[in-house]
């Protein structure tokens, strides 16, 4: 799914010493808690109800390993800094196994099934949820969700296990109704102003978050890997394209949302679809076939694709670009000068993680790149060409240096100097 943080810092006398790697096991074994997925059982396929039972032996079983890890302990007669150590290891699971139960048994009571207007089919089910958003509240929740140890990897884990019926009926039930979404903070204070009601508020916002971005993945992931190797094949099966492009969500803001929870490395692989030889070639095709859907469901997804590159890439652009058009306005040859240095260095970072600019990236670079070069150039002396000494007269030796250095990456981009004044 997302970048999953496993590891949690554990702090010792106050200094946050150890770290603790969490596992599934550390978590409670069913993904919906206690109360399951209320909208469909188990044979119609969704997640069962973990056993109150098994909860129960569950911590048992958990306490006879700690118990067992102490008597270990007393046998080899364990120095006291290391006793600490590891009974700060076992609170901190422990504690990591009471988050999960409620995070599982908040989500198992979002599933309840909510009319159009926002009222509860099951009258019990607002008040099982309003309970369970309560308790996961009043567990310390002041920072927000993720500030309760260990509920960033439980959430995502646990999302990440549901199965399409658990994502039918949490998208489709309280999640989807903001009426049905107040009636559960009303369980919890009826007061708009409440601190408490207010802190739920914005938990159960997150918990939405999440639950949407699972959508997403789920909408999108499979069939757009298997899109990326398609297009990257020497010949494109464009009946098995047509086929995963039909399963591909066509929505542009599940895309949108989509892109955004990869990690860097996830969406660097995807990055291989805009440079794919073949796109343009199996777009025509699948137009002149007459699959226009999926013409332009491969058209929509590219769009989406090369507007979240543009986001992501631009990040560290922006600030550059921003700097070059102020000192370009303000007609200083020493300012446009340091800028067109930093911004080399911005745009050599860029190419390094992400291989190569967005396209509307290098069309604004370009236009910037060649307003300082007209900026720079001595129009009497150097009209055309590369620029020369006489353009770069009024740098000293270390920006001449510099911006030396800086055309052998903005070459590209229109930034020309005369052989001898280049640094490669």
């Amino acid at each position: 799914m997302f970048t999953q943080i496993s590891d949690i810092a554990v702090p010792i006398n106050g200094q946050q010493e150890l770290v603790l790697q969490l596992r599934r096991e550390d978590l409670e074994p069913c993904s919906l808690g206690t109360v399951g997925n209320l909208q469909f059982n188990a044979e119609q396929g969704g997640t069962a109800p973990a056993p109150r039972v098994g909860g129960i032996l569950s911590e048992m079983n958990q306490s006879l390993v700690d118990r067992r890890a102490d008597m270990n302990a007393d046998l080899a007669c364990e120095a006291s800094q290391a006793r600490a150590q590891r009974e700060a290891l076992t609170e901190a699971r422990a504690e990591v196994r009471a988050n999960s139960l409620l995070i599982g048994n908040l989500l198992g009571s979002l599933t309840a099934k909510v009319d159009k207007e926002g009222r509860f089919v099951d009258a019990h089910d607002r008040s099982r949820s309003a309970r369970a958003l309560t308790e996961l509240n009043e567990s310390g929740t002041e920072g927000g969700l993720y500030s309760l140890k260990g509920a960033k990897y439980c959430l995502h884990t646990y999302l990440e296990e549901l199965t399409e019926y658990d994502l039918v009926a949490l998208t489709g039930g309280v999640l989807s109704n903001e009426n049905a979404c107040e009636a559960v903070l009303d369980g919890v204070s009826t007061r708009p102003d409440d601190a408490l009601r207010m802190q739920a508020s914005r938990l159960l916002k997150e918990v939405a978050k999440a639950v949407n971005q699972q959508t997403a993945r789920h909408a999108m992931h499979e069939p757009l890997l298997r899109i990326v190797d398609l297009l990257a094949a020497d010949s494109v099966n464009k009946q098995e394209l047509g086929a995963q492009l039909s399963m591909l969500s066509d929505d542009r803001n599940t895309q949108k949302l989509y892109f955004r929870t990869l990690s860097t490395d996830e969406f660097k692989g995807l990055l291989g679809t805009l440079h794919s030889k073949n796109l343009n070639a199996v777009r025509q095709a699948l137009w002149q076939t007459g699959d226009y859907r999926q013409a332009n469901s491969l058209i929509g997804l590219v769009h989406s694709l090369e507007l979240e590159f543009s986001r992501r890439a631009s990040r560290s652009l922006r600030n550059e670009q921003v700097n070059l058009t102020l000192a370009l306005g303000a007609g200083s040859v020493l300012a446009v000068t340091d800028v067109l240095c930093r911004l080399s260095r911005v745009v050599e970072d860029t190419y390094q993680t992400w291989g190569a600019l967005p396209k509307s990236e290098v069309e604004r670079v370009q236009r910037l790149v060649e307003s300082s070069v007209d900026l720079l150039r001595d129009h009497q002396n150097n009209p055309v060409g590369p620029l020369n000494g006489h353009s770069l007269r009024k740098l000293d030796d270390g920006r001449r240096k510099s911006l030396g250095a800086a055309a052998a990456v903005l070459g590209g981009f229109g930034l020309e100097l005369e052989p001898e004044l280049r640094v490669c």
